[in-house]
């Protein structure tokens, strides 16, 4: 049972309750709404244990009151009181990503783009700070009435530099959207939260975990080893790859802060860029190459060969060939005059030519009223 008043707050009522605490609507001095966040640790935790959380917890609160940005929500205390170690924070009137997607179904990419370049210069604003979110996920990203995204729920975050977690410390977090080393134990920094981020962001687009799973060990697994569902053709792929980069594996092959991320996002948005850049182009052919390979329909048939269905058109006449004119398994395809193949730098079909009128002129010379004229003299 929640006392009625907590330092100089009143409890109006709880709102909500998570891994690690109770939040509950309080007022202030003024009459003010706030949101007041309760720690709240397993009982049966080492009192040594419990001590340094409830000492992590009040130092990190002190730091977070410390960031002002209009994407985190703010804290206005973090205070001890009746036995309560609590976080003063603002009261947000809206509604998490989580009670969104249940309202409204996958979001349009537009959508999705605005909320997360919020999301990601949020946890940019904390990670100067020197603060990993840790927990980044649907439940603790709220849009209000107007549209302005906020990052909640510290309740479980780590300061960058804490030398070690303890071993309760080690298990915070969700794991539908915890990072492969966060599963693992492994040290974390920022780039952690940038992969939770664009889980989150993968939902919102598709209403489906990336890496979903029956239970617990099979979801970890996947997080870990596992490789998320492609995202629909519909969505941009600029803005495929920019979640996808997110999403990978090594922190190393991330972006390098969220505030790239966020860039990416924008540049997807506005069509400033292409994400990822251009490849480079292919070494030049033996031949001048025209448009790219585009598979024929099934009916057409070989320009050379004409009893043979055409597979592909040549990349450099358009014309259909068949498998044996290709002469090769993978795109560009190009038909045996065009194709870059040759033998003491004379093209094979050429070749083939020139035999056929060599044997032409044999078998004229040889059989015919000329031919016999000349060998009999």
């Amino acid at each position: 049972m929640t006392a009625s008043q907590i330092g100089s707050y009143r409890i109006v009522r709880e709102v909500g309750r998570g891994a690690m605490g109770v939040v509950l609507e309080a007022r202030d001095e003024q009459d003010a709404a706030v949101a007041l966040k309760l720690l709240s640790l397993p009982t049966a935790l080492p009192e040594a244990e419990t001590a340094s959380l409830q000492a992590r917890f009040l130092r990190e609160g002190r730091a977070l009151s410390a960031v002002s940005h209009p994407n985190v929500v703010r804290v206005f205390q973090a205070g001890e009181a009746e036995g309560h170690f609590f976080l003063a924070m603002e009261f947000l009137d809206g509604e998490s990503l989580r009670q969104l997607l249940a309202r409204s179904g996958p979001l349009a990419p537009e959508r999705v783009i605005e909320i997360g370049v919020q999301l990601l210069q949020a946890l940019e604003a904390v990670h100067q700070a020197g603060i990993i979110h840790r927990d980044v996920k649907p439940e603790n990203v709220v849009v209000l009435r107007s549209g302005e995204v906020k990052l909640t729920d510290f309740g479980v975050v780590w300061m960058q530099n804490e030398a070690t977690l303890t071993r309760t410390g080690g298990m915070l977090g969700s794991p539908a959207y915890m990072s492969p080393e966060q599963i693992l134990a492994r040290p974390i920094d920022p780039r952690s939260d940038q992969f939770s981020a664009a889980a989150a962001l993968y939902q919102l687009l598709t209403d489906r975990l990336p890496f979903p799973g029956a239970g617990l060990m099979e979801l970890a697994q996947k997080v870990v080893h596992g490789e998320p569902d492609p995202l629909p053709d519909h969505i941009p792929g600029a803005l495929r790859f920019a979640i996808g980069k997110a999403l990978r594996k090594s922190p190393e092959e991330r972006f390098a802060t969220a505030s790239e991320f966020a860039t990416a996002l924008q540049a997807t948005a506005s069509d400033a860029l292409t994400w990822p850049p251009a490849p480079a182009a292919a070494p030049a052919a033996p031949v001048t190459l025209l448009p790219e390979l585009t598979m024929v329909d099934l009916g057409s048939r070989c320009n050379r060969h004409k009893g043979r269905p055409a597979i592909a058109q040549c990349a450099a006449c358009g014309k259909g060939v068949c498998r044996q004119c290709t002469r090769q398994e993978e795109s560009p395809f190009y038909c045996m005059v065009h194709a870059p193949v040759t033998l003491f730098g004379v093209s094979l079909v050429r070749l083939e030519v020139a035999l056929v009128l060599l044997l032409f002129l044999l078998l004229l010379f040889g059989v015919g009223p000329l031919g016999r004229a000349i060998f009999q003299h």
